[in-house]
Parts: C-alpha cells; sequence; structure tokens
C-alpha cells in the first residue's frame, strides 16, 4: 500500500476505534440502565454491582466485535478515497496491480500516488457523526431514567399497637405499686430511691408510646435495672428472703406488674 492510503487508512482506524467505543459504550450504558430499573422494579433480584459486570461485559465484547467489522483493509480504504475524493477507481486499480511492473501501470500509479498526497488527511471526515450523538444522548437518559426510578417500597411490618385502655391500666398499676413501695418501710433508703427512678422511667417510656415492642423492651430494661438494683442491697436479711421469693409482699407485686409489661401479649 502507498504512503497516501496509509495515511488515511490510519485516520480510519482511528475513526473505526471512536466508533466502536462510543456505540459499545453506549450499549453498556442501556444494558446497565435496562438492569437497573428491572433491579428496582423487583423484576429480577440481581445486585446493581453484578449489573454493571454485566454491562462491562457486553460493552467489551460489542467494542470487540464493532471494531473488527470497521476497521479499514486495504480494499476498504481504497474505495473510500476513491468514492470520498472523486478518483475513478483510481486507488482501488493501483491496489490492484500492485506489484505489477509496467509502463502505463507506472504512469497510473504515479498519477494516483501525486493525486492521493495532494489531499490532507482532515479532508476525510468522520461519517454520520449524528448517529453517535444519538446513541450518547439515549445511553445517557436511560442512566437518569435509571438513577430517577425509584424502587418499589418494601411494606414495612406491622407493628403490634397496645390497647388504650390495657396501657392506661398498666400506668395506673405502676403508680399504685410506687405508693405501696413509698409506703412499705421494708429496704433502705437508697434501695426505695432507685426503684423510684426505675419505676417512674417506666411509666415516661410507656406513656411516649403506643408499640407493644417498645413497652416491652422498656419493662425489660426496667426488669434488668431492677435486679441489679436489688442485688446490690442483699445485705439486708429481709431483703435477701424477700429476693428467694419467701416473704416480701411487695417485690413480688413489683415482680408481677413489670413481668405483665414484659411478655409477648400484655397478659395477665
Amino acid at each position: 500500500m502507498s504512503d497516501g492510503l496509509k495515511r488515511f487508512s490510519n485516520r480510519l482506524t482511528v475513526f473505526a476505534l471512536i466508533k466502536a467505543g462510543v456505540y459499545s459504550f453506549s450499549l453498556g450504558a442501556i444494558v446497565f440502565a435496562v438492569l437497573l430499573i428491572l433491579h428496582k422494579r423487583e423484576v429480577i433480584a440481581q445486585s446493581p454491582l453484578i449489573s454493571a459486570l454485566i454491562a462491562l461485559g457486553a460493552s467489551a465484547v460489542a467494542f470487540v466485535i464493532l471494531f473488527l467489522l470497521r476497521r479499514p483493509d486495504n480494499r476498504k480504504t481504497a474505495r473510500i478515497v476513491d468514492e470520498e475524493f472523486q478518483l475513478g477507481e483510481r486507488a482501488q486499480t493501483m491496489l490492484a496491480y500492485e506489484g505489477r511492473e509496467g509502463p502505463m501501470l507506472e504512469m497510473q500509479r504515479l498519477d494516483t500516488e501525486q493525486r492521493i498526497a495532494d489531499i490532507p488527511s482532515a479532508a476525510l471526515r468522520f461519517k454520520r457523526l449524528w448517529v453517535s450523538i444519538v446513541s450518547l444522548s439515549l445511553a445517557l437518559a436511560l442512566i437518569i431514567v435509571g438513577i430517577a426510578v425509584p424502587a418499589l417500597a418494601e411494606d414495612a411490618p406491622d407493628i403490634p399497637i397496645i390497647d388504650g385502655y390495657e396501657k392506661n391500666w398498666r400506668i395506673a398499676e405502676l403508680k399504685q405499686l410506687i405508693a405501696r413501695v413509698e409506703a412499705d418501710k421494708f429496704a433502705e433508703e437508697g434501695l426505695r430511691a432507685g426503684i423510684f427512678s426505675d419505676i417512674n422511667e417506666l411509666i415516661a417510656a410507656i406513656e411516649a408510646t403506643d408499640e407493644e415492642p417498645a413497652i416491652k423492651a422498656a419493662a425489660i430494661q426496667t426488669v434488668g435495672s431492677l435486679s441489679a438494683l436489688l442485688s446490690s442491697f442483699n445485705s439486708s436479711d429481709a431483703l435477701s428472703a424477700a429476693l428467694l421469693g419467701y416473704s416480701d409482699a411487695t417485690i413480688v407485686a413489683m415482680g408481677n406488674t413489670i413481668a405483665k409489661l414484659s411478655d409477648s401479649g400484655f397478659s395477665d
């Protein structure tokens, strides 16, 4: 191939690389956008990362195939040069008789090479630029749509709600328990103050919510807090007996009341 044809062949190769890159990127972006939309609408279960890898693979395969299909060989280069610059098949004829000698062939070759040499490389322009722009625009638009499409809202789990009457009844029981502890001189003042504080915190937690799980969690936390409090005062003989469940009615009442709150169904 002559130097002139090589010059245009290199330019056509660059065009082929650009077009293959643009089209393969557009294809990959479209594949990713479609898979992302299907994932968000719960049509498919694969993650966006897997979708991105699939799109990347599709883009790479498409790039190789498109470039192999579009890259110019010698004949294609000669044909394009003839068509673009109205050379009347001179470049194709020169290429067909390449390596053969003869006065007429030499004259034809020199004439064709001179004509091609006089044509600047920039004269061979990128064709169908609008197709590349449209494909990129479509890909970017689908990516934006894929990002903007909301995922299906997951159904929130039903949270059990405590009946208002039941809630008020439990609060009243706890307040009666405070009054009973206050009237009963069964333990040291520090223990009494700690019990008041824990039960009042439990009352505040119950008043702040209607959700049974939250109330149950607060009651369980109170059980743990009271257990630690009682353990810290177990030097008293009377209190030690009460912890064993034998003698102190106030401790038993307190345990029963809070147990009603910490069970799963708030039943007696």
